[in-house]
């Protein structure tokens, strides 16, 4: 009986064990955190499988233009002589079809044989549209969709590159926030050995109840400094790991030093406003950017739906030509013209030009509204860099007098305890510095990426 237990109880301790391993948490490098983030990202995933869609329904188009055969066999099964009705003969035939030129050209080689002993027939049946040349609806789809083509690849790189610049900025958050959890802890520290000694002064009245509440104080003021900020940590990480789709059970392996913000940071750092060339950086913004895609595109879709209204209103000329074994050569010329259709056509025509003075309207707004959103992005990295100058400023403030107090805590003139505060603010300005030059590099990459989206997803993948 009694092995009977010690058996059960090995049994639940290696389960247990086996327990504890298994949802031992995953580690992630930044590196890792993006891959994986770019990966399990819905919206992404959405718009990749967009693109696959219109690059299957372009396909799908081009297909309808390509070669097409049909088979077609009539076989009598069952022959019954009846006064009046023609006999169907048994017969085989092929017809192949491609069209050329836009759909304009219809080719179709044919090929038939009749069972009752005839010869092979083959010949060939030619469609033109002479004038005015129109596309076929098919042709028009495909213009369609390799706008949208165009448009979504546009819209898929800035989306990386945007998630991108938003991870980053929430993982140097957290690297921050991190070393002022630990600054805030050694503060903590500092309070509690404060107020105890103020506790043994009070007992021996060498304090007073003044010096010992204020001491109080401080050490609950250093406790909820120290809570605050370790729930903006943990707010921040699920609020970043939501976003990267990942459990909330991640460890994140925090180094603001790894390759990808390196890289990044030494690419940014090119960013020159004083030599920035407004004009040019609008310019590469409209080829980058899918909002300015998609309203030039239509710009031109419109006016060649308007150049195609115009020609519809012109007479229709077509020639129709075949030959087979049998009958030879033969064509036939069609020439067709609506005299008169209400004026539908025409009113078609003041809509069409309706529609291209709306675009024009609102590509001229899109490209004010650029120019604004950019002075205000580089009134920002301005700005951001102001802050870096003051915070360093006030960084060797610290530093010095850290030194100072340092110096005098040698000769003995003042306590451990302020040198130790001294050392804690010189960090504390050390962290705010930091911040600052976070701050400036995220602007400066939101700069980038309004230009040169691709360049930052090739950053990451490197």
């Amino acid at each position: 009986m009694k092995n009977k237990y010690i058996v059960i109880l090995l049994v639940t301790l290696v389960t247990l064990m086996t327990l504890s391993t298994g949802v031992q948490a995953a580690e992630y490098s930044l590196e890792e955190l993006i891959t994986k983030g770019l990966k399990n990202n819905l919206e992404i995933r959405q718009l990749e499988n967009d693109i696959e869609t219109t690059n299957r329904n372009i396909k799908l188009n081009k297909s309808r233009s390509d070669w097409q055969a049909d088979l077609n066999l009539n076989k009598v099964l069952v022959e019954e002589d009846t006064i009046g009705v023609d006999r169907v003969n048994d017969k085989v035939n092929i017809s192949v079809n491609k069209k050329l030129s836009d759909d304009n050209i219809n080719v179709s080689p044919t090929v038939s044989y009749d069972f009752d002993g005839s010869e092979v027939i083959y010949g060939m049946n030619i469609n033109m549209n002479i004038y005015p040349n129109l596309p076929s609806e098919n042709i028009k789809g495909l213009i369609r969709l390799n706008n949208q083509l165009h448009q979504e690849k546009k819209r898929l790189n800035t989306l990386k590159a945007e998630l991108v610049k938003e991870w980053l900025n929430k993982y140097l958050q957290l690297v921050r926030l991190e070393e002022n959890i630990n600054v805030l802890k050694d503060r903590l520290e500092l309070a509690e050995n404060n107020y105890a000694e103020l506790k043994e002064k009070a007992e021996i009245n060498e304090a007073g109840q003044q010096e010992l509440l204020q001491g109080e104080a401080d050490l609950k003021d250093a406790e909820y400094n120290l809570k605050e900020v370790e729930q903006q940590y943990s707010q921040l990480k699920t609020s970043l790991l939501n976003s990267l789709q990942l459990e909330k059970n991640v460890d994140l392996n925090l180094n603001p030093d790894n390759k990808v913000l390196t890289d990044l940071k030494e690419k940014t750092n090119n960013v020159n406003l004083d030599k920035l060339n407004k004009e040019k950086t609008i310019e590469n913004i409209v080829k980058t950017s899918s909002e300015f895609i998609s309203n030039i595109n239509q710009k031109s879709y419109l006016e060649k739906e308007l150049n195609w209204l115009q020609k519809e209103d012109s007479p229709q000329v077509s020639i129709e030509g075949s030959y087979d074994s049998q009958t030879d050569f033969s064509a036939i010329l069609n020439i067709s013209y609506n005299i008169f259709d209400s004026g539908i056509n025409e009113l078609k025509i003041e809509n069409k030009q309706q529609a291209i003075e709306d675009n024009q309207l609102a590509l001229k707004n899109l490209y004010l509204n650029t120019e604004t959103n950019l002075d205000k992005l580089m009134d920002k990295v301005e700005l951001a860099k102001m802050n870096v100058e003051k915070n360093k400023i006030l960084y060797n403030k610290a530093v010095d007098e850290a030194d100072i107090i340092s110096r005098q805590y040698e000769s003995g003139a003042i306590e451990k305890a302020v040198l130790t505060n001294k050392r804690l603010n010189k960090k504390s300005a050390q962290i705010n510095l930091k911040r600052a030059t976070d701050n400036l590099f995220i602007n400066r990459l939101e700069l980038l990426i309004l230009t040169e989206p691709t360049s930052v997803i090739q950053e990451v993948h490197n």
